[in-house]
């Protein structure tokens, strides 16, 4: 398992990649779904109505003989309010996560996080968990510009940097990261430790790692 030697830039998922929100955000979305006379759900049924945004999300927890778009706004109201309240009780980095942004920062590499959590909320989220870190953007969802995985937020990261797109990777947990990457014509790394383990390792034409530490032995091409 190898990455070239161009690679000089690194693009990470956030939800399921650098951090594992998986708890935090289950919980929220269930309390909005019980406040609104409904039946919450496991809270690992949660790793496939993640990573499209939290309007997605909504939309997917709403049995679908009682989704109206009233009902939608309703519950993602709620869901916004308790999640805002309740975002870092149980979210943890996952193990390995620091130090491969360490090896990162001292091998100069530039690195990105973008994210369809809203722009606000990922910059927030990012500085919470990684204050200390020189990410050279940290990009959300933002209005008037598609989420992935158009790719239009990558191009944005690349011309940010004095790399051109041969230089540049993304790793993300689901086939949404993969694809975004494909739409912009860099690496896909899948990432088998997240939300969709299944689903990345079907997607053909990316590398697939199975724990954080692997990509420091992929960009040492151990």
């Amino acid at each position: 398992m190898s990455i070239k030697n161009s690679i000089k830039g690194i693009v990470f998922d956030f939800d399921g990649t650098l951090v594992d929100t998986l708890e935090d955000i289950a919980i929220s979305a269930n309390q909005a779904l019980i406040e609104n006379n409904l039946e919450p759900y496991p809270i690992e049924n949660y790793k496939n109505f993640v990573g499209e945004g939290s309007e997605v999300l909504i939309e997917r927890i709403i049995p679908k003989e009682l989704y109206s778009e009233e009902l939608k706004s309703k519950l993602l109201k709620t869901y916004s309010e308790i999640y805002r309240k309740n975002w870092s009780k149980n979210s943890r980095p996952y193990e390995g996560i620091y130090e491969v942004l360490d090896y990162l920062r001292e091998k100069n590499y530039k690195v990105a996080i973008l994210s369809n959590k809203p722009d606000p909320f990922t910059k927030e989220m990012a500085h919470f968990f990684f204050r200390d870190f020189p990410f050279i953007k940290v990009l959300g969802a933002r209005p008037h510009i598609p989420k992935k995985p158009n790719p239009k937020a990558i191009y944005e990261i690349i011309s940010f940097s004095n790399l051109v797109r041969d230089n540049w990777s993304m790793i993300g947990d689901t086939a949404i990261d993969i694809l975004t990457a494909k739409n912009a014509e860099i690496l896909p790394i899948g990432a088998l430790w997240g939300f969709r383990p299944d689903e990345v390792s079907k997607e053909k034409g990316a590398v697939h790692i199975k724990k954080p530490m692997d990509i420091i032995s992929i960009l040492n091409n151990d």
